[in-house]
C-alpha cells in the first residue's frame, strides 16, 4: 500500500526556502537596476555640465564673431577669431575626456546674424553596462549683432590725491594706463568702416577746465577756462544760455560741502576733451594730465553727461558733437558715462554737497538712457570711503549694488579690470543673443 502525501506532510520549511530563493533573485534584479538608474545619474550630471559649458563656448563665439564683423573684419577673419574664442572656452570639457570638434559658424554679414553648431560627445561610465559608450548633445547658438554706434564720456579724477602711490605706482599713472587698454579695446582699429566709437574725457578736481569752451559755458565770464556749478536749471543737461550758465570764480568759491570741512578753489590744468574717435588722440591727452586740487565730483558727472547729450551738439560742434538720444530708443545708439575717483566728494559752491549733487545728475542722464558705470579707486573701509563708495553704488545703473556696473579697485590691476570689464559690457550690449 503507497504511502499518501497530504498536505501536512508539506513543511512549513521548504516554503520558506523557497521564497528566500525568489527574494534573491528579485534583490539581484533590483541591485541591477539601481546601479544603471545610479549610472544614468552620474553620466547624465557629466551631459549636463558638458551641455552647459559648451553653450557657453559656443556664445562666446558667437559674439566673438559678431563683433569681429562690426570691426570691419571679414567673414574668414571672424570665423577664426570664433573658433579660437571656442577652443579657449571648450579646454575644462576636453580636459574631462570629451570630444569636441571645431564648431561649424556661419556668419553673414548682411543679415546681421551668427550661427554656431557645435556638439560634444561624453564617454559614458555606469551606462556602459547597458551598452552606452558614449552620448553626442549638440548645441546651437545664434546671435544678432547690430552696427550700433556708441558714445562714452569718462569722468576722471585728476585731485592731488591720485598723485598717491599703490604698490609703487602713483594713481594717476594707473589710471592712464587702464585708459588706454579701454581705448584700445573701445577703438581697435582707426577707421572702422560702418560705425563709430567715439570716447570723450571729463577731468575734474576743485572745478572744470573746458579750455576754449568756457566763454560759450560762462557768457564769457571765465577767467582762467573754468566753471563750476550750474547757476539756475541744475540737474539737467540743457545748453548754456540765459538763465542756464554755469558760474565762474568770480561768482563765488566759498566751499558749502562740509563733508571733509571747507576746501579752497582750484582750476585744474588737465583740460576737458569732446568725443573722439581717434584713440591716439585720446591717449595723448590724458597721459599729459598732471594732478591737484581737491574733489568736486560733481563737477565731472554734469561734464561727462554732457559730452553725449543731444543738447549740446551746437556747443561741441563738429566731430565732437554727439548724436540724439531717439538712436538710443531706436536701438542704433549706445550713450554711456563713466565716473572714476579715488576719494569722497567733498567740495561745492552752492547747491548742496558735491555727492549730493552728483547722485541727482546720474539718476537724470539715466532717465535719458544713458547707462552709468562707476568705479572707486584705492578707497578704504573707513567712514569717507564708505560714502565714496555709496556715492558711486548709488550713481551706477542699475541703482543697486551691481558688479559689472560698479567696480571697487583696491589697486591699478583691479581697476585696469575694471575699465576692461566696463568695455567688454558695452561690447556686449553691441551684440545680443
Amino acid at each position: 500500500m503507497q504511502d499518501q502525501i497530504t498536505a501536512a506532510d508539506v513543511s512549513a520549511p521548504s516554503f520558506r526556502s523557497d521564497e528566500r530563493g525568489a527574494v534573491a533573485i528579485l534583490m539581484a534584479f533590483l541591485i541591477i537596476v539601481m546601479c544603471l538608474m545610479a549610472g544614468l545619474a552620474v553620466d547624465m550630471g557629466r551631459i549636463l555640465i558638458a551641455r552647459s559649458a559648451l553653450a557657453s563656448a559656443s556664445d562666446a563665439a558667437g559674439l566673438a564673431v559678431g563683433r569681429a564683423l562690426m570691426e570691419g573684419r571679414t567673414v574668414a577673419e571672424a570665423k577664426k577669431i570664433g573658433e579660437a574664442f571656442f577652443a579657449n572656452n571648450i579646454q575644462a570639457v576636453q580636459r574631462s575626456g570629451a570630444t569636441v570638434p571645431t564648431p561649424k559658424i556661419v556668419a553673414d554679414s548682411q543679415t546681421q546674424q551668427v550661427t554656431v553648431d557645435a556638439a560634444v560627445t561624453v564617454p559614458m561610465s555606469l551606462m556602459r553596462i547597458g551598452g552606452f559608450k558614449e552620448m553626442a548633445v549638440p548645441v546651437r547658438s545664434q546671435v544678432k549683432f547690430a552696427t550700433k554706434d556708441v558714445e562714452v564720456g569718462v569722468a576722471i579724477d585728476v585731485t592731488g590725491s591720485m598723485g598717491q602711490s599703490i604698490a609703487g605706482q602713483t594713481k594717476i599713472s594707473s589710471l592712464k594706463v587702464a585708459f588706454s587698454n579701454f581705448v584700445d579695446m573701445m577703438i581697435p582699429d582707426e577707421g572702422v568702416v560702418g560705425r563709430k566709437v567715439r570716447i570723450g574725457v571729463a577731468p575734474y578736481a576743485a572745478s572744470i577746465n573746458l579750455g576754449t569752451f568756457a566763454g560759450n559755458a560762462s557768457n564769457y565770464e571765465s577767467t582762467d577756462n573754468c566753471v563750476t556749478e550750474r547757476i539756475a536749471n541744475v540737474y539737467t543737461d540743457q545748453a548754456p544760455g540765459p538763465g542756464r550758465y554755469f558760474a565762474t570764480k568770480k561768482d563765488g568759491t566759498t566751499d558749502v560741502d562740509n563733508t571733509q570741512g571747507p576746501h579752497g578753489y582750484g582750476c585744474t590744468n588737465a583740460k576737458i576733451m569732446p568725443l573722439s574717435g581717434s584713440r591716439e588722440d585720446l591717449k595723448k591727452h590724458v597721459n599729459a594730465f598732471n594732478v591737484g586740487g581737491t574733489t568736486g565730483g560733481h563737477f565731472g558727472t554734469q561734464w561727462a553727461w554732457n559730452l553725449v547729450s543731444e543738447n549740446y551738439q551746437a556747443f561741441w560742434g563738429g566731430s565732437g558733437a554727439p548724436d540724439t538720444y531717439a538712436k538710443v530708443g531706436e536701438d542704433k545708439l549706445i550713450k554711456a558715462v563713466i565716473l572714476m575717483t579715488d576719494g569722497i566728494y567733498n567740495v561745492a559752491y552752492r547747491h548742496g554737497k558735491a555727492r549730493e549733487q552728483a547722485i541727482k545728475l546720474c539718476d537724470a542722464m539715466k532717465a535719458q538712457g544713458i547707462i552709468v558705470f562707476s568705479v572707486g579707486f584705492g578707497l578704504g573701509n573707513d567712514p569717507d570711503s564708505l560714502v565714496a563708495k555709496n556715492t558711486l553704488e548709488k550713481c551706477a545703473n542699475p541703482n543697486t549694488l551691481d558688479k559689472t556696473f560698479y567696480v571697487d579697485a583696491a589697486n591699478g590691476a583691479q581697476l585696469d579690470a575694471a575699465f576692461k570689464q566696463f568695455a567688454a559690457v558695452l561690447g556686449k550690449l553691441r551684440v545680443s543673443k
